[in-house]
This record gives C-alpha cells, structure tokens and sequence, in this order.
C-alpha cells in the first residue's frame, strides 16, 4: 500500500470516528452529557456507526495494537486528529508535535512507522479475504496441446502448421 493512499484512508478514518465511529477512548458519562448538551440518548433512534468498512478495520487494527504499544496508538490518534489533547496541533510539524508530547522527533517517527505499519498489514490481510479464489488461482501456464504430435510440429511464418514430408 503507497504512503499516500494509506493517509487518505487514515484521513477517512478520523473523519468516520468523528462522525460517531468507535474510537472516542474511554469517554466518560460526565463527557456524553457535555457532548450532548445535558442529553443521555442510550441508543433509541438515531443509527451507529458502519461496521463493515475500511474506517472499521483500521479502527480494529488500532485496538490490536493498543495492547503491544498505547503511546503509538495514542500518537496515531493524535497525528489523524481523532483525538484531542492540550498544546498538540495535528497542523504543526512533526518536530513541533514531538516536541508537544515530550518526545524526540525521531520517536515520534517510529511510533507513527509502527503503527502504519501495522494497519498497513491488517489492512492487505482483511482486504485479501475478499479476493475470489478464481482471481488468486489463475493458471500461468499456456493450453496443452490438442494432440500429442502437435506439440513438436514446426510452423510457418504465418503460425500455420506445415507437413513434415
């Protein structure tokens, strides 16, 4: 997957936890009725988030990472602007944002190479279940021949097969 596809989808995918998605970590009771103006809407009405898309695999790609390394899942959600935190800017440079979270520019290289890296993975594996098993086991291999005397015969210019006298 080419970088600059993997961050329209990653693009895609802050907008869709925006839009309701499942990524808001951890949001309190006290935040919900913030979020919704004094409001507690326990699921009647309104439809949730779509669950069979790519936003969703990248969402559950993350969730597998969280647990090997949370400071990169949490950089990644920063990076995309899914989450928010005071003093970080996802418009600012990368030095800058390093610099927002206490970390080496170099580190925060890393942790976004690793957790790329692994979406990049998740990615091509659940994509591939998609693929038919016709597409993947195409024969490479050109047609036998209808006849075994065929297969040595020479042949004209023209692709004819000519006698042997």
């Amino acid at each position: 997957m080419y970088t600059k596809e993997l961050d329209e989808l990653c693009e895609s995918w802050a907008r869709w936890v925006h839009r309701g998605g499942l990524a808001v970590s951890g949001q309190s009771v006290l935040s919900k009725l913030i979020d919704n103006h004094g409001v507690m809407n326990y699921g009647s009405g309104g439809s949730g988030p779509t669950l069979n898309c790519v936003e969703a695999d990248i969402e559950a790609a993350l969730m597998s990472f969280y647990v090997v390394n949370p400071a990169a899942v949490e950089l990644f959600r920063l990076q995309y602007g899914a989450i928010q935190r005071p003093g970080f800017d996802p418009d600012n440079h990368q030095i800058d944002k390093a610099a927002a979270l206490g970390i080496s520019a170099r580190t925060y290289k890393r942790r976004l190479g690793l957790v790329r890296a692994h979406i990049t993975e998740k990615l091509t594996k659940s994509r591939a279940k998609h693929v038919s098993k016709q597409s993947i086991h195409v024969s490479q291999s050109p047609a036998a021949p209808e006849s075994p005397g065929e297969e040595n015969a020479p042949k004209s210019r023209r692709g004819r097969k000519t006698s042997r006298t």
